[in-house]
């Protein structure tokens, strides 16, 4: 999940490992670009009604006039676009796997900047261990994986083996 507009952390709604439901809100923030926003739109739409009565009351085109309003409306569109962008919802049903995301609280963030990382729960990974390295882990263990460039803690249950045992080739 990143950042829409700049702005302020104000509210973390998550911890690390908490499943969360697409639509969930996540994380809530202050921006001023979007209060900037909205009162420039709203500025702009009232700058547009008084033009556009203005004209009607000289007797002059409103074309102008109504074109502004329509610009207008558009900047109230992203302005508000901008305003909910403030509270930011998980896209998918997952599990929450940001390092401590209380960290963020109170932090100033960036355009497009990432803030949390949800692992979906639709993803499988197989992950591959070697036959003498299965009995020196024991059931229920918790596993560390090491990926290249980066450190994830995986947590998973060993199920005890089950099965007949086999030879493999050479």
């Amino acid at each position: 999940i990143c950042a829409a507009v700049p702005g302020q952390i104000d509210g973390v709604l998550v911890q690390e490992g908490e499943k969360v439901h697409a639509g969930q809100a996540v994380l809530h923030m202050t921006s001023t670009t979007a209060t900037a926003m909205g009162a420039a739109a709203q500025a702009e739409t009232t700058n547009a009604r008084y033009k556009m009565f203005d004209s009607q009351i000289q007797g002059q085109s409103i074309g102008t006039a109504a074109a502004q309003q329509v610009a207008a409306q558009r900047m109230t569109g992203l302005a508000k676009e901008a305003q909910s962008s403030l509270e930011l919802t998980s896209p998918v049903d997952g599990t929450v796997v940001s390092e401590d995301p209380a960290l963020l609280l109170d932090q100033s963030v960036g355009l497009g900047e990432p803030l949390l990382r949800i692992a979906s729960n639709r993803r499988l990974v197989r992950v591959f261990i070697p036959a003498p390295a299965l009995n020196r882990i024991s059931s229920n263990a918790e596993l560390a994986l090491a990926l290249p460039g980066q450190f994830s803690l995986l947590r998973l249950k060993m199920p005890e083996p089950a099965g007949e045992p086999g030879t493999l080739p050479a």
